[in-house]
């Protein structure tokens, strides 16, 4: 037996040493292996992390890791999964349950908490291998923080794209439209999927053949084309005018593939620039044409613009003026205007007085006008920005040298005029002083004789009536009528007389109540009529009092007098607004009249009803036109006959 063992001894010896050399290449090669996985490890760029399965505790990490956390490997090994993680302990037990099912790896966008707190988006992969005697996850975690950037910059440039107003859009080199933005949509027309695959030359109008080509050579070239203005087309064959901005784009590799362009509609704009041209020629033209003298200066007081007119009037060119500062040499302005320029100057328009000027004194050395002096007009107007900053000021001259003159010749005139009117009105005071006189005299004269015939006429009818047959009878009493209506004509010419002769005292009068009390007067005289009188109450005026008691005396009593033969007669008394003004009126439903002789109405002893029909000497009407006159207002009638009347007069 000890011969044996030693025999095996022997062989051991002897054959054992082979296997003993390969043992130990084995684990030398291991041992280089293990070496070069920790180096590969060490220099992944992605973070390794191993991780206990029972424990969750850390038990390798390699450098990516530690630097991505900013941990050292002393510090990380003290902490497990969770203190990593920025997720609950049943999410994390849940995820690792995953794994160890699945045995392979479980791979999502997660986030892992940094040593200062904050947390970093890593790419995750996971899975379970062995780790000496322990169940062990292998975390590879890969820092996606710049590729998160990067998709936020260009969902938000994405997001810009499709909301812009502009059209943006794409194409390949040979004009193969790629992109087309909201903004492309709106400006053409175009959908997305009616334009995407085709060329675009779908939007250039027709008698633009070669501006593609050229466009595209340019991009071919690496060229930008910045603000390029022409005309396109939209989808329902309206021309519009854009602004493009095309850039080329080029791949990762730097090669150019295609094109982006930005094209604004410019319609609207250049529709206004032709307007704003339009609008400023017509303004020059208005302002070299005008009759009006216009200088332009600036704010600092520099003549920048005149017309023909202002050279007319001042006899001076803008070359002539050249230096001259209208706020500190003060040229061309009147003496005592300066405050009223000054306040233009600030930013107020202000009409400045007319006065005169000296043209060989304006400008000394260049004006040379004939005449000595010159009346101007004059109004300046400040030209303000947005902001309300003076700009420009507009100073407008008008030569009303004419116009004064005419003034002066008028005033002249009115002086003799005046003159004359004294004269006159003296003459006529004296006239209508002897016409009085006269008057009264004609008046005393015929009252005499009058009241003789009417007194002897009377006389013989109560004396003499028995031995006068019947006939007699009647030539006294008409004899005795003529001399009493006569003797009423005679007063009635007397009170127009004063009427128009008297002087007026204005005061408040309330015709109202005038009107109510002249109607109850009415109704005491002839208690046995029935008469509705309608008086609008509050009517006030300025006016002469006694005057207007006349004339509402004459309308009423002549609406009393032309009812009479109505059984329900009606007058009223009121106000109306006509052209402006206000009118008042007395109405009635009395005989009427026929318009064809309106004219007459108001005319001394003028009627248009008999004697007999209806009393009066035709004076009442023509007396309260003389005292409407003398108020400055006007009266007229409307009537039919049968119907009524109506009469109007308007007070100043």
């Amino acid at each position: 037996m000890r011969g044996h063992f030693k025999g095996f001894d022997n062989r051991r010896e002897g054959r054992g040493a082979e296997p003993l050399r390969r043992l130990e290449g084995v684990v030398a090669e291991l041992k280089e292996s293990e070496e070069r996985y920790r180096a590969v490890v060490e220099q992944a760029a992605e973070g390794i992390l191993l991780v206990d399965v029972d424990t969750k505790r850390v038990l390798e990490a390699n450098a990516a890791y530690q630097d991505l956390l900013g941990y050292s490997l002393e510090e990380i090994l003290q902490l497990s999964l969770y203190d990593l993680v920025p997720y609950p302990v049943e999410s994390m037990d849940c995820y690792v349950r995953q794994v160890l099912e699945q045995k392979s790896y479980v791979s999502g966008q997660r986030r892992h908490r940094r040593k200062d707190g904050s947390l970093v988006d890593v790419e995750v992969s996971a899975s379970l291998i062995s780790y000496g005697s322990r169940g062990t996850i292998c975390i590879v975690v890969r820092d996606i923080t710049e590729r998160k950037q990067t998709e936020e910059i260009r969902a938000r440039l994405a997001a810009i794209v499709e909301s812009s107003d502009d059209a943006i859009l794409s194409k390949t080199l040979d004009g193969t439209i790629t992109s087309w933005n909201h903004g492309a949509e709106k400006i053409y027309g175009y959908s997305s999927e009616e334009i995407v695959g085709k060329s675009v030359s779908v939007l250039v109008p027709t008698d633009r053949p070669d501006e593609i080509p050229e466009i595209l050579e340019k991009v071919g070239r690496g060229e930008a084309i910045d603000s390029y203005e022409t005309v396109r087309i939209a989808k329902d064959g309206r021309r519009l005018d854009v602004s493009l901005t095309i850039s080329p784009v080029k791949d990762f590799a730097g090669n150019l593939v295609g094109a982006s362009t930005i094209a604004r509609d410019i319609t609207e704009r250049r529709q206004t620039e032709s307007e704003l041209r339009l609008s400023e020629a017509r303004f020059r033209a208005m302002i070299e044409q005008s009759p009006l003298s216009i200088q332009v200066l600036s704010p600092d007081g520099q003549t920048l613009q005149v017309n023909r007119a202002w050279g007319e009037l001042w006899g001076v060119t803008l070359q002539d003026i050249a230096g001259y500062n209208l706020l500190k040499d003060q040229q061309l302005v009147a003496k005592g205007l300066m405050p009223y320029i000054r306040r233009g100057f600030a930013g107020e328009p202000t009409l400045i007085p007319a006065a005169a000027y000296d043209p060989d004194e304006t400008i000394p050395g260049l004006t040379s006008h004939e005449e000595p002096k010159r009346w101007v007009r004059a109004f300046i107007y400040p030209i303000k920005d947005e902001d309300g900053n003076v700009r420009e000021v507009i100073l407008m001259h008008e030569d009303i040298t004419e116009r004064k003159q005419a003034e002066e010749e008028i005033r002249k005139l009115n002086e003799q005029l005046e003159q004359r009117v004294q004269r006159r009105t003296a003459q006529l005071n004296a006239f209508n002083r002897e016409l009085e006189a006269f008057s009264y005299s004609v008046s005393h004269d015929l009252r005499a004789p009058l009241r003789s015939i009417d007194g002897f006429s009377k006389i013989l009818l109560e004396d003499y009536a028995d031995e006068l047959d019947e006939e007699g009878n009647d030539y006294l009493k008409r004899v005795r009528a003529a001399s009493q209506r006569m003797g009423q004509l005679i007063d009635d010419l007397l009170d127009l007389s004063r009427m128009t002769r008297s002087e007026m005292r204005r005061e408040s009068v309330d015709l109202s109540d005038l009107a109510k009390s002249f109607a109850e007067e009415l109704k005491r005289s002839q208690p046995e009529r029935r008469v509705e009188f309608l008086i609008e109450g509050g009517l006030l005026v300025e006016g002469d009092k006694s005057l207007l008691r006349v004339v509402l005396e004459n309308l009423l009593r002549n609406a009393w007098k032309f009812t009479g033969k109505q059984t329900h007669a009606r007058i009223e008394f009121g106000a109306l607004e006509q052209e402006d003004k206000r009118a008042y009126f007395v109405r009635d439903n009395g005989a009427g009249f026929d318009m064809a002789y309106a004219d007459k109405l108001f005319g001394a002893f003028q009627r248009l009803h008999g004697g007999s029909e209806f009393e009066g000497t035709g004076i009442g009407l023509a007396t309260v036109q003389r005292i409407i006159h003398r108020h400055g207002g006007r009266v007229w009638a409307e009537g039919r006959v049968g119907y009524g009347a109506t009469f109007y007069f308007t007070l100043q």
